[in-house]
C-alpha cells in the first residue's frame, strides 16, 4: 500500500464521477472495489475503477473513446482501458466490467466524488489497487511440489491462483 497525499500530507485523489459530470457523461457510474471506508487508510479510495457509461454514451464507440480521454488528461490517471482491452490485459471477466476500467497512479487514489468519500478521520491517506501495489508476497510454511514452485517462478500466477497453490502444491 501506498501513499496517496501530496507533499503537505492532503490526500491525492482523482474523483472520476465528478471529473464524467463536468465533462459531459452524466449518467456514467463510477464503481469502486474498495468499499470500505476503513478511517486509518484508504477512506473507500482505491487505484482502481471501473465506469459504466450511460446507455447513449456506451453505445457510441466515439463517446467511450472521449470519456477515455478525458479521464487520462487527469492527472494521477495511469491509464484508462476500455472493457476488451482491459479484460485481456488483466485477465477479467467481460460480463463484470464496465465500459471503462480506470488505473491510478502510483501516488493517486480514485474515488466517486468528494461528498461521496468522507477523509476526515484519515491522517494519511494509503490504499492500494493500481499496478505499483500489483506484487503481493506468497508465503507458505511446508515445501512446495516441485511443478507447483515452477509456476510461482514464472511471475504469471495470480491471487485467484492461491486456492490450487494452498490446496494442491504443497508437500503433506
Amino acid at each position: 500500500m501506498n501513499e496517496k497525499t501530496r507533499y503537505n500530507g492532503s490526500p491525492r485523489v482523482v474523483y472520476a464521477q465528478s471529473v464524467l459530470d463536468a465533462g459531459g457523461f452524466a449518467g456514467a457510474r463510477v464503481i469502486l472495489p474498495i468499499t470500505d471506508p476503513y478511517v486509518l487508510h484508504h477512506g473507500a479510495l482505491g487505484g482502481y475503477a471501473v465506469v459504466h457509461l450511460a446507455p447513449a454514451d456506451r453505445s457510441s464507440p466515439a463517446r467511450v473513446l472521449a470519456a477515455m480521454r478525458l479521464l487520462r488528461e487527469q492527472d494521477g490517471v495511469y491509464n484508462a482501458f476500455g472493457r476488451d482491452d482491459a479484460c485481456r490485459a488483466f485477465e477479467l471477466p467481460p460480463d463484470r466490467v464496465g465500459d471503462i476500467v480506470l488505473i491510478g497512479d502510483r501516488n493517486t487514489a480514485l474515488g466517486r466524488t468528494p461528498a461521496h468519500h468522507d477523509l476526515t478521520n484519515v491522517p494519511r491517506l494509503r490504499t492500494h489497487g493500481s499496478l505499483d501495489e500489483n506484487t503481493v508476497p506468497f508465503w507458505v510454511s511446508r515445501p512446495m511440489l516441485p511443478e507447483f514452485a515452477k509456476r510461482l517462478s514464472t511471475g504469471k500466477s495470480r491471487n485467484f491462483h492461491l486456492f490450487d497453490f494452498l490446496l494442491n502444491g504443497l508437500r503433506s
